[in-house]
């Protein structure tokens, strides 16, 4: 027996010992408040592999691979109507030692029977900071500063016409190097005027908690090993979106970055913000093309292009086997007054998910 049929075979046992089936209306009476389901019809399981080679040129550097993206597998389970629960393990070649991962754990109540569209939410979680809409194989310039997954609680609240969220967490980062992480917050909104159209504001209360964290806390602790004065003031995050869809056309455009100064020790060390447009054709149903401009300000400047122009394409063989490309051509910042190379990257994908 497989492992997914054991983890099915498992749940099924465990709900029936547990007697979660309810056999009359006492019974539906007495568990009014978490109406468990035990049937194996409510257990999803979908999974995505993806597997790339790249190329990439940036002056006479050179750079050639082949990389399994990502093996990843959601477990999803409805114990009823207001209760859910959903598992994401994760894997990335290169990334966290080469091991596989807890990305994503979410509990979800739903308070529909007294509060109409209010959701409460408990476990590791991807905040609803940053849209990143795009039709192209890399990720938005505006992931790579903003997104962010940790521990937190956090109540929603969904309607036609507006949806509301607000999260808290606790924040990785150790200011003045005393172990100590503060709580930190999302808060967004997304408005919906018609089908198609939606604009979207989200706020978070240090945008280092982002991409950020390791090196904020790495240079805190070089400041305190130096003498100097280990202190951080953090900058608030902005986010701000918009995602049009017309007819085979659907086009994005987001800034994210931060809406002040970060400090250390008092003096003003940057104030990284990114934004990005994706346009998406959708020729057929199985073929679709992809264009993005992007670019940033204060961030990662020898990684991360001032200025950006991809395009790239998508063509599914079937529901759930696709190939897409991509070229991406990047220009850089000056880092003390040198100019770096421009950087030109090509990469092919096959992706597989059931």
């Amino acid at each position: 027996m497989n492992t997914t049929a054991k983890l099915l075979t498992s749940t099924a046992a465990l709900c029936a010992s547990a007697g979660l089936v309810v056999a009359d209306d006492a019974s539906e009476e007495a568990a009014s408040a978490f109406p468990l389901k035990s049937s194996i019809e409510n257990v999803t399981v979908e999974g995505l592999i993806e597997v790339s080679a790249s190329y990439s040129k940036q002056g006479s550097d050179k750079d050639t691979d082949i990389n399994v993206d990502t093996v990843e597998l959601d477990l999803g389970f409805e114990a009823s109507d207001r209760l859910s629960a959903s598992i994401a393990f994760l894997y990335e070649e290169g990334e966290e030692d080469d091991h596989v991962i807890v990305d994503s754990a979410d509990i979800v109540y739903s308070l529909d029977d007294d509060f109409s569209g209010l959701s409460l939410h408990f476990g590791k979680i991807y905040m609803p900071f940053g849209v990143f809409e795009t039709g192209l194989i890399s990720d938005p310039l505006t992931l790579e500063l903003g997104e962010i997954s940790d521990g937190a609680v956090g109540l929603e609240w969904e309607s036609d016409l507006l949806d509301l969220a607000a999260y808290a967490f606790a924040g990785d980062i150790n200011d003045e190097t005393d172990d100590s992480e503060e709580l930190q917050y999302v808060a967004s909104a997304t408005l919906k005027p018609f089908e198609g159209l939606s604009f979207k504001a989200a706020v978070l209360s240090d945008i280092c908690e982002a991409a950020l964290d390791d090196d904020v806390s790495d240079r805190l602790k070089k400041m305190e090993e130096e003498g100097s004065d280990p202190t951080y003031d953090g900058a608030i995050g902005v986010d701000l979106a918009a995602v049009l869809e017309v007819g085979d056309f659907k086009i994005a455009a987001e800034y994210l970055g931060a809406a002040e100064q970060i400090k250390f020790g008092g003096v003003e060390s940057g104030k990284p913000r990114t934004w990005s447009v994706d346009l998406v054709y959708s020729l057929t149903d199985r073929l679709s093309l992809a264009a993005r401009y992007e670019g940033s300000k204060e961030f990662a400047e020898d990684e991360m292009p001032e200025k950006q122009f991809g395009v790239g394409g998508e063509y599914a063989f079937t529901d759930n086997f696709a190939l897409a490309l991509e070229y991406l051509y990047g220009e850089f910042e000056k880092i003390d007054g040198e100019q770096p190379d421009d950087r030109h990257m090509g990469t092919a994908k096959v992706a597989f998910s059931f």
